[in-house]
């Protein structure tokens, strides 16, 4: 991907290597220290002081204003990299709690030992742009407010309502069409496979056939950030309106769906 110059590669998993692996993970962390801008994936979990570590770098919106009750809440790591990526990487938790996460809500706030802290998909849109947690005003229950002047409505329990027509925004590559296209690249070889609208863009990287893994939202939040698609709840006088005019039996799952 370093030939195609992303701004922010963005790896899902958390990278852990076998004892026998180590060769390969110093041959990685080599590559890795190429990246403008590396965000890991890290899990948040209980706290158990003999075996969860608290990042170094942990990114933390100091001002955040509302009630952080309905936040998912944690106090330690269950799952992180190893030591040697954390000197040139940030942390993104990748939690996706049940009660919170579904195809239309995705986390973008956690709390982490009193703590409001950025999800994995706020912290790669956070890189993208080269925005430090201080420049950013979190108000729990209504938004969240970049620099730029994006503001992403978010609900009290801190996650955005995704369109999941973002998702056709996103492009997808396997590791096969990104070898291929760098070999080309190298030899000079005209490629079937233009890559060169990845430049300074954000690469998110996942193991597709990996039923550990949460489904893919959080590209499909990445995007519906940029094309700022939000799904916004209507007021309560309309839903109203549109149950007394409609059959029941036959709305309530349309307007928990679209509503």
């Amino acid at each position: 991907m370093l030939e195609f110059n992303p701004a922010v590669i963005a790896i899902e998993p958390v990278l852990q290597w076998r004892d026998r692996d180590k060769d390969q993970e110093q041959v990685f962390i080599d590559q890795a220290m190429r990246v403008p801008k590396l965000l890991v994936g890290v899990e948040l979990g209980e706290a158990r002081p003999t075996v969860m570590r608290r990042p170094k770098k942990l990114p933390t919106f100091w001002g955040a204003e509302g009630r952080r009750g309905a936040l998912a809440e944690f106090s330690g790591i269950a799952h992180e990299s190893d030591q040697d990526l954390h000197l040139i990487s940030t942390p993104g938790f990748i939690n996706a709690p049940r009660e919170q996460t579904d195809r239309v809500r995705v986390p973008l706030l956690f709390l982490y030992r009193g703590e409001v802290v950025p999800a994995f998909a706020l912290q790669a849109i956070m890189l993208w742009l080269g925005v430090t947690p201080g420049e950013v005003k979190v108000q729990l229950g209504k938004s969240i407010s970049l620099p730029n002047g994006w503001k992403i409505p978010i609900r009290r329990d801190g996650t955005v309502m995704v369109n999941p027509a973002a998702a056709k925004q996103v492009r997808r590559l396997a590791v096969t069409d990104i070898l291929l296209a760098a070999q080309e690249r190298d030899t000079g070889t005209k490629s079937s496979l233009d890559l060169d609208d990845l430049r300074n863009q954000i690469v998110l990287v996942r193991a597709s056939d990996d039923p550990l893994q949460p489904p893919n939202i959080f590209a499909t939040a990445i995007a519906t950030i940029q094309n700022n698609t939000y799904v916004r709840r209507v007021s309560a006088d309309i839903r109203l309106m549109v149950i007394g005019v409609a059959d029941r039996s036959q709305l309530f799952y349309l307007v928990d769906l679209a509503f």
